[in-house]
């Protein structure tokens, strides 16, 4: 059982609050999404205010770099020992064009390549530098200051149309 804690008229720390209380009634899973505040600051602060759910990026969008997306993860990863989850997803076309001028133009493939560059960014441990070059996105030499988690982030895709779901089937450990 889950619940998901961002809603306009809904004040920070309303939702808060709410995570909290749903915890204590047995929810499971916290989830927040990307489109009224921001979503990895809102997952810091239910990390901080909750024990056991799951915590989950609900969906969060390819706007960061890849090299921002994966500290971002992780460090949310680390805020809540373990329990947070990662679910990427695109945006209407009119926020990536519009709002943070990122053309739209295969989103499928977009997403491919974000995901890649985020799993590769994972990779970089202390004194071990990592590049990455794809068709959308690429960095070069990105080394983490500080070992990554010790287990895997779980990736999911927002999917809601067929190439977006196997492409969730391929890559990704849900959807």
């Amino acid at each position: 059982l889950g619940m998901y804690f961002e809603h306009p008229g809904v004040s920070l720390r309303e939702a808060l609050v709410f995570a909290e209380r749903a915890e204590r009634a047995g929810f499971g899973i916290s989830a927040v999404g990307e489109g009224w505040e921001d979503n990895y600051a809102l997952v810091g602060a239910l990390a901080a205010r909750t024990d056991h759910v799951k915590i989950v990026s609900a969906i969060a969008t390819w706007t960061r770099t890849p090299v921002a997306a994966a500290l971002a993860a992780t460090t949310s990863a680390e805020l809540s020992c373990g329990r947070y989850r990662l679910g990427l997803g695109a945006i209407p076309r009119e926020w990536s064009e519009n709002w943070h001028e990122i053309a739209y133009d295969d989103p499928v493939e977009r997403m491919r390549d974000y995901v890649m560059a985020i799993r590769a960014a994972w990779q970089s441990r202390p004194g071990i530098p990592v590049s990455y070059s794809g068709n959308y996105y690429a960095f070069s030499g990105y080394e983490r200051p500080s070992p990554p988690p010790s287990d895997p982030i779980p990736l999911s895709l927002g999917a809601s149309r067929q190439r977006m779901t196997e492409l969730a089937g391929e890559i990704a450990d849900g959807v």
